[in-house]
């Protein structure tokens, strides 16, 4: 069977002046006549969040803020099966200009967005929003980047750093935790926490929080007061909050994340510079991991 076409694109919404709902941004595109979300194909080496991201500003001008990961929708097309998964989003700045994809897009309420809209696997993914509404990712646990081993290192565990790989892969996290649009970067004591989410911080003109409450021994000692912080961030409706930490303390936390929802079996498992995006919908969590890249 012919592996399908990969694409990524963004349902992008904001609250309808007039209600308590809210309104989805479509797409017309002259070429196939047809009204649907903005999407399109991966650039070779780009990541699926990434691709979506940028063929949203494409087609739409829009720069926007990424939420949680919306089930992969598959079709047939003339050229083969097609996967494309979307991302919700909201809009950060820029405006529509008509371009050599798009045409026109317009807001229309979410109760309407369906009749809008051309094809019935859209259709589906309205579908889904009416009955879990978009939310916003509040908390990004992230696992420190690849460190060298503790026997080569002089002094306690907490000061190892990360490897050139590991600085590789802080630089590529700060690419893809910038998307979420983060005010709060926090991390564990650990120096590899620290300078995993250092170039993050650094672009975002933010400070690292040390919070030694995310650390292994404190943790170990007594969890709540970590478990009690999550909580606290999850449930923000102002900071989007970065916390890097250890392999010691993000599986039990993640193990302890109420009501989860995710679009692939919920794993306490984190790979070095790995990545679970936590938002809140309807009393629940939505849960979306990225791993990291392979290098």
């Amino acid at each position: 069977m012919r592996p399908p076409i990969v694409a990524a694109g963004g349902v992008i919404w904001r609250p309808a002046s007039d209600s308590g709902t809210i309104e989805l941004l479509l797409v017309h595109r002259p070429r196939y006549h047809d009204w649907t979300f903005p999407k399109g194909k991966l650039h070779e080496g780009e990541s699926l969040v990434a691709a979506a991201a940028r063929e949203v500003g494409e087609e739409t001008g829009l720069s926007v803020i990424v939420g949680h990961r919306m089930p992969a929708v598959h079709y047939r097309t003339l050229d083969g099966p097609k996967e494309v998964t979307y991302w919700v989003m909201q809009p950060r700045g820029g405006e529509f200009v008509r371009n050599r994809e798009v045409d026109e897009a317009r807001w229309i309420p979410i109760s309407e967005a369906r009749r809008q809209l051309t094809y019935r696997h859209d259709q589906r993914v309205v579908h889904e929003l009416a009955d879990l509404p978009p939310a916003v990712v509040r908390v990004l646990l992230v696992r420190h980047a690849h460190a060298g081993q503790r026997k080569d290192t002089d002094g306690p565990d907490i000061t190892r750093p990360v490897s050139e790989r590991g600085a590789r892969q802080a630089l590529e996290l700060a690419a893809l935790l910038t998307l979420f649009a983060p005010t709060r970067v926090v991390s564990a004591p650990a120096l590899r926490c620290v300078q995993t989410v250092k170039p993050l911080a650094q672009s975002l003109g933010l400070t690292v929080e040390v919070a030694p409450t995310f650390g292994e021994e404190a943790f170990a000692d007594n969890s709540q007061p970590a478990t009690d912080l999550l909580t606290s961030a999850l449930n923000s409706t102002e900071d989007v909050t970065v916390i890097s930490s250890q392999g010691g303390v993000l599986p039990a936390l993640i193990a302890g994340l109420p009501s989860t929802e995710a679009p692939e079996p919920l794993t306490p498992v984190v790979a070095k510079a790995g990545v679970w995006a936590l938002a809140t919908s309807g009393g629940r969590v939505q849960a979306d991991y990225y791993q990291p890249s392979k290098d």
